[in-house]
């Protein structure tokens, strides 16, 4: 096979991409490497005649965004594999990606999943990887006999984040040592007063590493990493700093969010807002970080050797769905087998895996296997079925023998079913795999298991186990494409929501039941709130924390979550139930609401919005809901809402607001009984049927304060003495506006 690779001069020397040219000349009968510089006159100057001569099977452009779109519009090789960095593609529009879309002989390899949705949805052939270095046998604090005080290191590449920025995320330790590596990328104008600096804090500079090695010596001698760039490709430095078992201070940008979860195994922060971080348990977050990459590497070094291999130099992957990613590829049985290594030693909590299903033939059988293929010995398959009159008993009746408990009977719904499986079940935990959903992988349960009991200061030993452990999850979309989903550490989540101070992504950090282990006799005990049809065990997280309620975050992936249920079919139902969930768990009601109306708008905070917008269209075409006089009146700055007739309705009416100065709806409610008795909104009521009926509107006659001496003032400026709107309607037509308003702004 004749391939060509191209990637980015700067990597020859750092050798930082040397695993995918090193792929590609192990498989290849002619390999040539041409690397240059992604800046325009050396692109210009590249020979794409010569390229187009050699008549390569394979052309392998690693980050090279423009040249990579000119081979692939010139089809120069059989087929073109093209490696974009985030950092450097993040900026293309979509345009530059029509080139590449629909095409079998272009294979987009993405080591950011922020970058692999937006491409994959663009109709390009892209593939999801996660890149782990080696890890260290043994961290530093492994090696040492006692602890030593902290010490940091930051490289200042660039303008952000800048030293000052860093300053102020550690400034919680201002006597905190540091080593400032002053070597910056072409970009960089800040300077630094070394002098100054020097006598503020302990501080060590260099400016320059002759070898690599002196570098990494540095590096070891500190216990946390600032990483040096605002947005990441792969993110080598930051991934080789949580490989020593660093603790990681990072931009909350990719590719650094796609592998730390921010309290967990790393801290993130705002470039834009930093504000300091607390840095006190830098230890243990830097072991969790290490512990991250163990797992990830051993992943990884099968996925380069099975699916990156196939992507490379297979011509026909069949199902390229298949390949997406690494879970769907283990799955579907690709591969030499994925390596089901064994991590735990001691006996770890028992787990109860419990699915629920009904009417699934097509999807528990797939999920079952998933279920049996798990590494992690101490647990036990519960499996309740609704009563399933398609098949899928029948399936369910085939692995019977491999269930610990089993029932298929009526039930009440999916939270009632999941109700009953923690009851049925004996695990200190239980998770629910539900029909259409999957273990991420044969060792998912095993190493999220590991990572929260196994090794230095696990949970195991302690009195109590904590209450939730939540984790990471593949989401499988309608149409196709995974996308990874990190779960926010939850003590975070609910910290936002008390303080009503919410960071982007605030909702989609919410863990989902498939990657979330219970302790199971909370739920037997509490069981879900079955008045929630999609969130409950949202609901039931949140109100199990606001009783005290402990949680810890494994920080791996535990579960892939295929779309297109209640949730993805409901969308307003769930954001409505959502915002039930949010609103009825925190003081700052009126923040939660902004937040809400902004991601999904006024229909997520309305207690029924299909009634309401009928009932506000009706307003509106009737002419009798003065909008500006009622904003003005009755919204202050700080509503939700930005439809003035939507107020009214949800909450406008409840306390005591009109629709116009000429209709009371307590006076109307007072003298039509039958309106209070049905509970119907006064004036939805009058501008449907009381209006013909003539019904009373308003004490005419009322003298004194309030708006009962505002009306006295217009009827004495007005001859009008009708016991209903109608006259007023006519009266109102003939005025002219600037008089009108004139007035209206009296009452």
């Amino acid at each position: 096979m004749k391939i060509c690779y191209i990637g980015h001069e700067y990597h020859r020397k750092t050798a930082s991409t040397n695993f995918m040219a090193d792929l590609l000349e192990a498989n290849a009968t002619t390999f040539h490497r041409r690397d240059t510089l992604p800046d325009p006159a050396t692109l210009a100057a590249f020979d794409l005649d010569a390229l187009e001569a050699e008549n390569y099977d394979l052309i392998c452009v690693f980050q090279i965004e423009m040249l990579a779109r000119t081979i692939a519009e010139r089809r120069l090789a059989k087929r073109l594999v093209f490696v974009p960095m985030y950092d450097g593609a993040r900026m293309l529009g979509d345009d530059y990606w029509q080139s590449m879309a629909h095409r079998d002989d272009v294979r987009v390899v993405n080591f950011s999943p922020t970058l692999h949705f937006r491409v994959a949805s663009l109709g390009v052939n892209s593939f999801f990887f996660r890149y782990f270095p080696k890890p260290v046998s043994t961290p530093v604090w492994d090696r040492l006999k006692k602890p030593r005080p902290p010490k940091a290191f930051f490289w200042q590449r660039t303008d952000r984040p800048s030293w000052d920025t860093v300053k102020t995320l550690v400034s919680k330790m201002p006597d905190l040592p540091f080593h400032l590596h002053l070597a910056g990328d072409p970009s960089l104008r800040a300077a630094v007063d070394v002098e100054a600096e020097q006598a503020e804090r302990p501080l060590t500079v260099s400016t320059w590493f002759d070898k690599a090695s002196d570098y990494r010596r540095i590096v070891d001698e500190c216990d946390i990493y600032v990483a040096p760039r605002e947005f990441e490709g792969i993110g080598m430095s930051f991934l080789e700093a949580m490989a020593a078992g660093k603790c990681v201070i990072a931009p909350d940008n990719p590719t650094m969010n796609e592998y730390i979860t921010h309290g967990v195994n790393g801290l993130l922060y705002d470039v834009d807002r930093p504000k300091p971080l607390e840095l006190a348990n830098h230890a243990r977050i830097g072991r969790r970080a290490w512990r991250t990459v163990v797992h990830g590497h051993r992943e990884w070094q099968w996925d380069m050797k099975n699916r990156l291999s196939d992507l490379l130099f297979k011509d026909d992957l069949g199902d390229p769905d298949a390949y997406r990613e690494l879970g769907a590829y283990v799955r579907a049985g690709l591969g030499k087998g994925f390596a089901k290594k064994r991590v735990t030693r001691e006996p770890l909590p028992k787990v109860s895996v419990a699915v629920v299903c009904y009417n699934s033939k097509d999807e528990v059988e797939e999920t079952l296997t998933s279920i049996f293929a798990q590494t992690y010995r101490n647990m036990e398959v519960v499996v309740v079925d609704g009563a399933s009159n398609d098949g899928t008993v029948e399936i369910l009746e085939r692995h019977k023998s491999r269930f610990d408990h089993y029932v298929s009977e009526p039930d009440k719904g999916v939270y009632d079913a999941m109700n009953k499986a923690a009851r049925m079940g004996t695990g200190d935990y239980v998770i629910f795999i539900n029909a259409g959903d999957y273990f991420h992988l044969p060792t998912s349960l095993e190493v999220a298991m590991h990572n929260v009991f196994g090794g230095p200061g696990a949970w195991l030993g302690r009195r109590e186990l904590p209450d939730f452990i939540t984790g990471d999850h593949i989401y499988r979309h309608d149409t196709g494409v995974s996308n990874l989903h990190k779960a926010a550490d939850f003590t975070d989540t609910w910290a936002q929501l008390q303080a009503g101070k919410f960071k982007p992504g605030w909702w989609t950090g919410i863990p989902c039941h498939q990657a979330t282990l219970t302790r199971r006799a909370l739920l037997a005990t509490e069981g879900y709130d079955l008045s929630f049809d999609i969130t409950a065990d949202h609901n039931f997280m949140f109100s199990m924390r606001a009783k005290g309620a402990s949680f810890v975050h494994c920080h791996s992936v535990i579960a892939t979550y295929v779309g297109g249920g209640m949730s993805a079919k409901r969308t307003l139902q769930c954001m409505r139930e959502s915002f039930r969930v949010a609103r009825t768990n925190t003081p700052s009601v009126k923040a939660v609401e902004r937040l809400y109306l902004q991601l999904f708008g006024e229909r997520a905070i309305l207690s029924n919005p299909e009634q309401m917008e009928s009932q506000a269209e009706l307003l509106r075409r009737s002419g009798l809901f003065y909008e500006d006089w009622y904003r003005a009146r009755y919204m202050g700055a700080d509503s939700p809402f930005k439809d003035p007739i939507l107020h009214y309705l949800e909450v406008g009416h409840d306390m005591g607001a009109q629709p116009n100065p000429f209709f009371d709806g307590r006076h109307y409610l007072l003298r039509n009984s039958d309106v209070a008795d049905a509970g119907m909104n006064p004036f939805v009521h009058y501008v449907m049927t009381g209006r013909d009926q003539t019904r009373p509107t308003y004490d005419w006659d009322a003298e004194g304060a309030g708006d009962g001496e505002a009306m006295s003032r217009f009827k004495r400026l007005y001859p009008w003495h009708s016991a209903d709107l109608d006259g007023l309607e006519r009266i109102l037509a003939a005025t002219p506006k600037d008089r009108l308003l004139s007035v209206l702004r009296d009452l």
